[in-house]
């Protein structure tokens, strides 16, 4: 690994050295910024550093610039380096969980056998070596009606293997003047969301039942959305926008088959928008960014200014929702609002075991009542609290942990730590090993906001803080164990609603994934990180 990384330099430093000034800028600062940082940090974790020129499959030149041969080749072997290392990373991180997620595989189908459990997900695999055109009257018999007419809304989301088995019964009844009708929109499934796939609509009507008779009908006309709205969109999806995308986009180039599949889907897109329905708002603005650091810098103060906008001109915020991709994005743009006190209503903000504060301090009682569970003490030490507390980098930590589980060793990793950082573990460790089977739960929480100073640097989750001790309160009149209360915490029959922060009602802004929103609708649509 170590001789990868040091290859992986010298080739950047060289590729740097034989670049004219008729490659981009941007990625040029970008690809030295990416070079200082991983000299700087001599053990660099790949994984550590989010830097999009890494990714560029071709080098970004100004117009009427051609890359000489040998650079590009260069190029193209920088970053397969560079696959390599990561791949070299994740085996070394990732490689005893799969061992492990095998073995508890294994145990798992052996256990559903000897209790007879049969799970939602292999059903439809059963079905299909059951189903035949022999056992066809024995299901009409089993349901004591025969059906005729078919619907089946939301198509996109069957599965073939789904529709391959309601294929025998569908097609007894139109055999005998019978009907189907299917509603669904193709768009949709060309995220393949439960298995569906957008070819499975012609394959009904040119495959499943050519020798019929059938009619598609396209509903051109968007009832919901104002004229700004529908005429944007169809400029998006337009043929002559799509072919530029592709154009644009070098990897797509590499697969012919997927722009003629989107560009058929896409054929029918355009809608017309209720006459009634005039107005509508639509802006977009282009921000170049390289790296997390500047998504941060870049985006933050620009969505910060539009929810500020919208308050100032009276805007009902609970009539505006923020939508993102992922997870993650939901809560980093939750604390961006969160911290600048803006009321904010998503899963990441209601749920206090969604928060990553609370998780790092369940981590952490985890870590005390068993000090051998590495992945606790990891988490707890790599996290925003213990990092703001001690001073220490998170790349510091990180490299810290990476390196340790290299070593071959038996001996728990918080031991490690305290041999390499022993005025830190001396301080915010040590007495509170002494305390924990002194102290209840609620007590040692308290200890634990004290020492690291977890009110004072984390404020603006001041509720989700009280909320835990609340929690460990109220266990207390049961049991006041550590263990107890974890147990408590993890469950799944726990009241969902225990763990809610409190908020007023129809007053927040609304942050989630485009996937939860679907079907939703809102007066005012943000979405900050469209890539």
């Amino acid at each position: 690994i170590n001789q990868l990384k040091h290859k992986i330099v010298e080739n950047l430093e060289l590729l740097l050295s034989k670049i004219s000034q008729g490659v981009n800028q941007n990625f040029l600062n970008s690809l030295r910024k990416f070079l200082q940082k991983i000299k700087e940090q001599k053990n660099f974790v790949i994984s550590d550093f989010e830097n999009k020129s890494i990714l560029k499959y071709e080098i970004p030149v100004n117009k009427y610039y051609t890359v000489p041969k040998d650079v590009n080749n260069l190029w193209k072997r920088i970053r397969r380096q560079i696959s390599k290392l990561a791949e070299f990373e994740v085996f070394n991180t990732y490689d005893s969980y799969i061992e492990i997620f095998n073995y508890i595989e294994k145990d798992f189908k052996k256990l559903a056998k000897t209790k007879n459990v049969v799970f939602l997900e292999e059903l439809n695999h059963i079905l299909k070596r059951l189903i035949s055109k022999e056992i066809l009257p024995e299901i009409f018999l089993r349901l004591s009606v025969k059906i005729y007419h078919y619907l089946i809304d939301e198509f996109q989301d069957t599965s073939r293997l789904q529709w391959e088995n309601l294929f025998p019964l569908i097609h007894e009844s139109i055999s005998s003047e019978g009907t189907l009708f299917i509603v669904g929109d193709k768009k949709q499934s060309i995220y393949r969301f439960r298995g569906g796939e957008a070819s499975l609509f012609d394959d009904v009507a040119d495959f499943y039942f050519k020798e019929y008779n059938y009619k598609k009908e396209f509903l051109q006309m968007n009832w919901r959305s104002e004229k700004e709205i529908v005429e944007f969109n169809n400029k998006i999806f337009s043929k002559e926008n799509l072919n530029k995308f592709f154009n644009l986009c070098e990897e797509l180039k590499q697969i012919s088959s997927l722009k003629e599949d989107v560009e058929k889907i896409y054929s029918v897109s355009q809608q017309e928008y209720d006459i009634n329905k005039s107005d509508g708002y639509v802006y977009g603005e282009l921000i170049e960014i390289s790296e997390k650091e500047d998504l941060e810098e870049r985006i933050k103060p620009k969505l910060l200014n539009v929810v500020d906008k919208l308050k100032d001109n009276k805007k009902d915020l609970s009539k505006v929702a923020i939508l993102l991709r992922t997870s993650d994005e939901v809560q980093m743009v939750t604390e961006w609002l969160i911290e600048r006190n803006i009321p904010v209503e998503s899963e990441k903000t209601l749920d206090i075991r969604e928060n990553k504060l609370i998780k790092e301090i369940i981590s952490f009682l985890k870590f005390l009542i068993c000090p051998i569970d590495n992945l606790s003490f990891c988490a707890f030490i790599s996290g925003d609290i213990f990092t703001k507390a001690t001073g220490i980098p998170k790349e510091e930590i990180q490299q810290f942990i990476f390196f340790t589980n290299q070593v071959s060793s038996n001996e728990p990793i918080y031991k490690s730590f305290a041999d390499k950082y022993p005025p830190i573990w001396n301080r915010y460790f040590l007495k509170l090993f002494e305390l924990k089977d002194f102290l209840s739960t609620y007590d040692l929480i308290i200890k634990i906001y004290s020492l690291f100073n977890v009110l004072e640097n984390f404020y603006e989750y001041y509720g989700f803080f009280m909320l835990l001790l609340e929690l460990a309160n109220t266990q207390e009149e049961e049991d006041c164990s550590i263990e107890n209360f974890i147990e408590y915490f993890e469950s799944k029959n726990a009241e969902v609603q225990n763990f809610y922060v409190k908020i007023k009602k129809g007053s927040s802004l609304k942050v989630m994934t485009i996937h939860k929103a679907k079907g939703l609708e809102f007066d005012v649509v943000i979405l900050p990180l469209i890539r």
